[in-house]
């Protein structure tokens, strides 16, 4: 059984290779035309693959670490605590850095002005200077000598200037966008964090919790007591009592699953005391509603 788990799971990262291997061709070899259609299906194509091979991955790690026995079933993937957030955190480090250096890479290869002239013929001389100067301020205008039939025309050859700057606002918001995503991330997983100082726990205050659980249970009215007494009220059917006995009844199964979260905060020996403390102290909370819940069934 072993073996054949260990076969479809390489038979898998084979076709997944095949698969991201054949898009990355497809990319990198597009056709000599590409349409808007083509550009976008082959970015969602890289984008699925992406993802597909983040999960094959996370899965294959999964795999080796059940297989070396470092596994946990409580977090993401089975991987040990942290693993899944630090391999996210890395990921996203090299995101930024692969679209800051394209958006770098990009920027050298602007031009300032169109490549292409707009040609305006057949211009007099003095209408020719006037349409060099108006049009100076959006881009580079030239006058030529006309090749009209008339030989005192100009004609104009207009280079319109290149405009980046909504390129560059939306490549500026995107990058301090990531940039201050990028150190929040490092600061939380990478920084001092309090919650990763050492468990102080210890087992004399489990083993006093306990005790203390156990006193509260037993003290008059106990929650078995209280059951008793509840159990002959569930017969009502006065309409009237029969909702008194109703929240009376989920009253006390409130109070035993407080209890019970208790017991198993105890019994957790994984749990940190402060989360055991919280369950214990909700629990005495609770079991001190007993007498009252008593008598209000009692006057039922």
């Amino acid at each position: 059984m072993r073996d054949r788990i260990i076969t479809l799971i390489f038979g898998m990262v084979a076709v997944l290779i095949i698969f991201i291997a054949f898009v990355t061709w497809m990319a990198f070899h597009p056709p000599a035309k590409p349409s808007v259609a083509f550009d976008f299906a082959t970015v969602a194509l890289l984008i699925l693959v992406g993802l597909a091979a983040f999960i094959g991955l996370m899965n294959f790690l999964s795999f080796c670490a059940h297989w070396i026995g470092i596994s946990d079933p409580r977090q993401a993937f089975g991987l040990p605590e942290g693993t899944v957030r630090a391999i996210l955190t890395v990921a996203f480090i090299v995101l930024v850095g692969v679209l800051a250096s394209y958006l770098l890479t990009h920027s050298e290869g602007r031009v300032s002005f169109a490549k292409d002239p707009i040609v305006i013929k057949g211009i007099s001389e003095a209408d020719a200077q006037q349409l060099v100067l108006r049009l100076s301020s959006e881009g580079l205008a030239v006058a030529v000598a006309g090749t009209g039939s008339n030989p005192g025309t100009r004609d104009i050859q207009f280079f319109a200037r290149s405009d980046y700057r909504l390129a560059d606002d939306v490549a500026k918001q995107v990058l301090t966008i990531l940039s201050t995503i990028l150190a929040a991330m490092i600061g939380f997983y990478f920084g001092a964090r309090p919650g990763d100082a050492p468990r102080t726990d210890d087992p004399a205050e489990r083993s006093r919790l306990l005790a203390e659980l156990n006193g509260l249970i037993a003290k008059e009215p106990t929650p078995d007591a209280v059951r008793k007494a509840l159990d002959p009220k569930l017969a009502i059917t006065e309409p009237e009592k029969k909702k008194a006995v109703d929240k009376a009844k989920a009253d006390l199964a409130e109070i035993d699953q407080k209890v019970e979260a208790a017991r198993k905060s105890l019994a957790d020996l994984s749990l940190p005391i402060d989360k055991v403390r919280a369950a214990q102290a909700d629990a005495k909370t609770a079991l001190g509603k007993l007498p009252d819940l008593k008598q209000q069934i009692e006057k039922i």
